[in-house]
């Protein structure tokens, strides 16, 4: 069965997945420890929450290309479809008024199953810092950030999969950054490993509130 090894330790395959948080390309999915398919969308078809919300998106400029590159690119054979859900697609959060807004949101469907499966991605593009009102640099996405974190786990509490790839590592590695969304989509639904791409983004260290600011952007 089709195994994934990616940057940090990260080793998705039929029955276990290990989380990496060092590291970027990152995974984030339910049950880390004993995963199997079973497990992540029970005994029957449609567990992935869908989008319940809509948002007013702002893209960034790597994130349009890495969505440019999986509309043209994006094809697993095998019996799987893949939809590119329109930017506006959110899931609201109880007692907020602001949804939370996936940078790419992909619908997976796997046909050869009677009762259809259906897997919802959250792609993220993630940058090291932006500018504040007065031109002044503030990190984001940086490793010991709580609301990047308590996101995360409110799209895995829905079944989905977060994929979280740095801005540089779209920027220079686009296509292996489509190969690895593609590759872990051949895992989850345990499709021959003659279909998997097996070339990933460089490792990158995810970075601290201190190294975010030193970081040069593409």
């Amino acid at each position: 069965m089709a195994k994934l090894l990616v940057s940090g330790g990260l080793i998705l395959g039929s029955v276990a997945l290990i989380e990496s948080v060092a590291f970027w390309p990152a995974v984030f999915m339910v049950g880390l420890a004993g995963f199997s398919i079973g497990m992540l969308f029970g005994s029957s078809g449609d567990n992935s929450k869908a989008p319940d919300a809509k948002s007013r998106p702002r893209p960034g400029k790597w994130e349009k290309k890495l969505r440019q590159a999986i509309k043209n690119d994006l094809v697993v054979r095998g019996g799987i479809s893949i939809e590119l859900l329109e930017r506006s697609k959110s899931m609201k959060i109880e007692k907020s008024k602001y949804p939370y807004l996936p940078d790419i949101a992909l619908k997976v469907l796997n046909n050869n199953i009677s009762d259809y499966v259906c897997l919802y991605i959250d792609v993220e593009v993630d940058e090291p810092w932006t500018l504040d009102k007065n031109g002044n640099k503030m990190p984001i996405h940086t490793i010991d950030d709580n609301k990047q974190k308590s996101r995360d786990s409110f799209f895995r509490e829905k079944n989905w999969i977060v994929i979280r790839f740095s801005e540089q590592q779209v920027y220079y590695e686009t296509d292996k950054c489509v190969n690895l969304i593609h590759d872990l989509i051949i895992c989850i639904f345990q499709l021959n490993d003659s279909l998997l791409k097996s070339t990933y983004p460089s490792p990158q260290k995810r970075w601290s509130w201190q190294e975010a600011v030193k970081i040069e952007r593409p």
